[in-house]
């Protein structure tokens, strides 16, 4: 029973703020609930439960505030308690020292010059304006590494109207983010010139520059929830969004309905910048992917395609001269997409499973319940059934979504999946088929199609699937070196080899020093290196047991 509560108010925590709850999360979750029913006098872990639903629509949950000195939070809530005790605020100036060289050489000075530009041909009036939002802010280094960079470039402060804006869910996080008091440790990859610049001693601790300080503003924000009419407002026309280190704490819902909040905020041409590898295997497809040596970064497209960018006539990945960024063509992507301007499709890394679904849902309406739930809820809980291998039990809970549900696709996906995994091949293909009817592209069903074909010893339909996928997404490295295995197992070597020169072509697309495979640390780099060597050893070495990168 009480495995049951806790898993139930982890799948409300995830449907309420995102935060994917792993089978490895829940005895750290155990501890936390523990310490807080303590405080709160709760006697059991459904009590805790109800209070959560309880305070989920309280205005110290949905807008809370915190001292302007930021000395202590005036409103809060227990899911505030709870929260900064689950998440992770680790955060230090000029994070990823190779994305801000980026921001600060290239993408500030494009921004203000184009803004500039637009302004002028507006007429003029007022000033121009500058957006930029750090989405997940933590304790605000990143913003204030920002403010800092603007300030290298001799930003115009008074000649602006300038916002920027860090939000986080941690009301903890902001109340130090708006003090700007910072240790020694958060300046571990920071130029000891600009500590000095632009921070000054206090005691044990440095406070930011007075002026730089009064440039930022923080604010609560849970990105996976809609926004007030006031916050919506101010989230409008951003030029530059920073989410880093977010999603990957995000289940993919969370991240789905978190990309299409932040693809509304943008400006038209507007960057959103997040980590290295957090966005693989996801539908980014609603912006245009720009292929820095630095980084990846996503750019909101132009109302009205450019005709610099479309006259460039480059391939996926191609660089064009100078350091002009790669950028994906509208015709890589499937022929069924209609599309009027440049837009990136999925890239995913090297791994041994099937990447993840890529195609957002809808929202739950809030009548939705089963069991009791919600209808996120239910989804979660079945997802965590499937996670811990409680097969039998996740089928149960997806029959139930299923029923009420016909036309939502996690339910046949779980379904799908929880029936493979039991030997039930004949009920997880037919699964996989009513999923597919409401999601035709998705890659991890094909995969499973294909898995499952070749348990089942169809080699031919096996690589029908695994083609497939290669159509509709013709930058998927994994189902190339899948197809290089079917034909190893057939001793087909001219097709092992056209297979892994296809693998290698496509990480050719790639940054070199891009991580490709989080669990290994495996980059670009690593994987083209073990397909060149396997490659030049010929076939008559291509039928031992070599190991991919570690």
């Amino acid at each position: 029973m009480e495995s049951l509560s806790l898993q139930r108010i982890a799948g409300l925590i995830t449907a309420n703020v995102g935060l994917r709850m792993r089978e490895t999360d829940l005895p750290h979750l155990a501890e936390v609930l523990r310490q807080r029913m303590k405080a709160c006098g709760c006697r059991d872990l459904d009590g805790y439960y109800d209070l959560l639903v309880r305070e989920r629509s309280s205005p110290a949950w949905r807008s809370p505030t915190i001292d302007p000195m930021g000395n202590s939070v005036l409103s809060s809530s227990e899911w505030h308690y709870l929260l900064t005790q689950l998440t992770v605020n680790e955060s230090y100036f000029f994070r990823y020292r190779n994305q801000f060289q980026l921001i600060a050489q290239r993408l500030l000075p494009e921004l203000l010059a184009r803004k500039q530009q637009q302004h002028r041909a507006t007429g003029g009036n007022g000033r121009p304006r500058l957006r930029i939002w750090s989405a997940g802010c933590s304790t605000g280094e990143e913003l204030y590494s920002i403010a800092i960079a603007l300030a290298e470039l001799n930003f115009a402060w008074a000649a602006w109207d300038t916002l920027l804006i860090g939000t986080d869910i941690s009301m903890k996080a902001l109340t130090t983010a708006q003090q700007g008091l910072y240790g020694n440790w958060s300046f571990r990859q920071t130029d000891p010139t600009l500590q000095q610049k632009y921070f000054r001693p206090q005691r044990q601790l440095f406070r930011i520059r007075e002026d730089l300080h009064q440039r930022v503003t923080f604010q609560y924000s849970n990105l996976v929830q809609a926004h007030d009419v006031a916050t919506s407002a101010l989230l409008q026309d951003i030029d530059l969004i920073l989410c880093r280190n977010v999603f990957i704490y995000f289940d993919e819902q969370a991240i789905a309905r978190t990309l299409a909040k932040f693809h509304h905020s943008l400006a038209c041409e507007g960057y959103l910048i997040t980590g290295h590898t957090e966005l693989y295997g996801q539908d980014v497809s609603q912006f245009q992917l720009q292929v820095f040596p630095e980084s990846l970064v996503y750019q909101r497209p132009s109302a009205v395609p450019s005709a610099a960018v479309t006259s460039m006539g480059l391939s996926p990945g191609q660089t064009a001269v100078g350091n002009e960024p790669a950028s994906v063509q509208a015709a890589s992507l499937p022929s069924s997409c209609s599309l009027k301007t440049v837009r990136a499709e999925k890239v995913y890394p090297p791994s041994s499973q099937a990447p993840r679904s890529s195609v957002a849902t809808q929202p739950a309406s809030p009548s939705e319940t089963i069991s009791g739930l919600t209808l996120e809820a239910a989804i979660a809980a079945a997802k965590t059934s499937l996670f811990n291998k409680l097969y039998a039990q996740a089928i149960i809970q997806a029959q139930q979504i299923c029923a009420q549900m016909p036309h939502r696709f996690e339910g046949h996906a779980i379904l799908a999946r929880a029936y493979a995994n039991m030997g039930q091949h004949l009920q997880a293909k037919d699964a996989c088929k009513q999923a597919l009817s409401l999601q035709p592209l998705n890659l991890e069903l094909h995969y499973l199609l294909a898995q499952i074909a070749e348990e089942e010893g169809d080699l031919d339909l096996a690589r029908e699937h695994l083609r497939r996928i290669i159509y509709i997404d013709n930058y998927e490295f994994q189902a190339y070196l899948d197809l290089a295995s079917l034909y190893q197992q057939e001793r087909r070597i001219d097709q092992v080899i056209k297979m892994e020169q296809l693998a290698l072509k496509t990480l050719n697309l790639l940054p070199e020093k891009t991580i490709v495979d989080s669990t290994t640390g495996a980059t670009v780099g690593d994987w083209r290196q073990y397909l060149e060597t396997k490659l030049a050893f010929g076939s008559a070495q291509l039928a031992s047991s070599q190991s991919p990168p570690k």
